[in-house]
């Protein structure tokens, strides 16, 4: 994971949030092993998309699931 980070130049944080959200391929070869992170998976362009918006300062995207409910209803929907 340091090296990974060290080659996007960004902290090592930055690759746990981009392996959580399934963006950056990695697999735990034991349990509580270290990240295995393939070189050539930083190259994704998703991956890149992450690691350009970290470097322009910008907030993370984070994932949308589909299945959670919003916070607020428009007020058409709302029955009287």
């Amino acid at each position: 994971m340091q090296q990974a980070a060290a080659a996007l130049r960004v902290s090592e944080m930055v690759i746990r949030r981009l392996i959580a959200q399934r963006i950056l391929p990695a697999k735990h070869i034991v349990k509580f092993a270290p990240w295995m992170i393939e070189r050539t998976h930083l190259e994704l362009p998703a991956v890149r998309k992450e690691i350009r918006r970290v470097h322009e300062g910008r907030r993370p995207g984070w994932a949308v699931n589909e299945k959670q409910e919003g916070l607020f209803t428009d007020s058409h929907e709302v029955q009287p």
